[in-house]
């Protein structure tokens, strides 16, 4: 129960703030430019559109989706929830029908890994079949989720959590992570070499032969990177001081309020005499520092503190 209250009062208050409050604006800016459907009134919008009170979908509708209510980029932190429910209701399962973890297990070698990314992969393709990449719903009209990548997310969660039971971060042999980080940056090469000679051959989904490369390679790589960034930063970035305490204090709450700080940093240069990379760099770095500034300032508050 403790556990599930900090979830939901660092998730869910996030959440809500920005479902009602935060998202509805930049959704309305996005409505006035990006859409043929003339002007409107921010509360009609809200109310008709946004939440789909009393509207009806336009025939040439620009999705993403209808109604336009959606939790934007905190998805992840939705997802995360979602997890810590389902992780929670599993404990208290095994707790009552006195299901005991199996014995620490040392890291599996290539025989293991293998079959598990292949699987990985081959689900994730099957999946992209009916639900390509960048295909998002919500489903019982609240978790905001794309299936595409919901096989390698539940791998993912699978293999921290058996990280952590293991303690394979401590334990795991330096050139054994460093192997697996040659796989993931090997795999970032061959995709960035491939797409700036015109080979690419990233896939959405179907049935087409780029299909089943893009889901192994994307499975391959992400288990590289996985398995093998953590312990390049064990081994030489393991290290804190003020600086790196206070960024990470400072950090989840960056996450959560950066969007709206960006669009509005976009919209103010949009018609700048400036190239898009200057624009980009512009932004970035503003947007990075201004943040920062700003989630210090709100964290100077106890109440803050225990949400962001």
């Amino acid at each position: 129960r403790l556990y599930l209250k900090d979830r939901f009062r660092r998730f869910g208050i996030p959440l809500l703030v920005f479902l009602f409050v935060v998202i509805p604006p930049l959704m309305y800016a996005y409505f006035l430019n990006f859409r043929p459907y003339g002007p409107i009134g921010f509360f009609d919008y809200y109310i008709h559109y946004y939440w789909g009170i009393g509207g009806v979908s336009p025939e040439d509708w620009r999705g993403p989706a209808w109604p336009d209510r959606q939790f934007g980029h905190l998805w992840f932190i939705e997802m995360l929830l979602v997890y810590a429910v389902i992780y929670t209701g599993w404990r208290s399962l095994r707790h009552r029908l006195h299901i005991v973890w199996p014995r620490p297990f040392r890291f599996p070698g290539l025989p293991v890994w293998l079959p598990i990314i292949a699987a990985v992969a081959a689900l994730t393709y099957w999946v992209r079949l009916s639900h390509p990449v960048y295909d998002w719903a919500a489903y019982f009209s609240v978790i905001q989720l794309s299936l595409a990548d919901l096989p390698r997310d539940l791998a993912c969660l699978l293999l921290g959590i058996m990280a952590f039971r293991n303690d394979w971060l401590r334990k795991l042999p330096s050139a054994t992570g460093y192997g697996w980080l040659a796989v993931g940056m090997g795999g970032a090469a061959i995709f960035i070499a491939c797409d700036l000679t015109g080979h690419s051959f990233f896939s959405a989904g179907g049935r087409e032969r780029n299909a089943v490369i893009y889901a192994i390679w994307e499975t391959l790589t992400c288990f590289g990177f996985c398995l093998g960034l953590p312990i390049l930063f064990r081994d030489f970035f393991d290290g804190r001081n003020r600086i790196t305490d206070w960024l990470s204090a400072a950090s989840y709450g960056v996450y959560v309020i950066h969007l709206p700080i960006v669009v509005m940093l976009q919209y103010a240069l949009a018609s700048a005499r400036l190239g898009a990379v200057e624009k980009f760099l512009v932004v970035a770095l503003t947007a990075v520092l201004l943040s920062f500034f700003l989630v210090v300032l709100l964290r100077r508050s106890a109440r803050v503190r225990k949400v962001v």
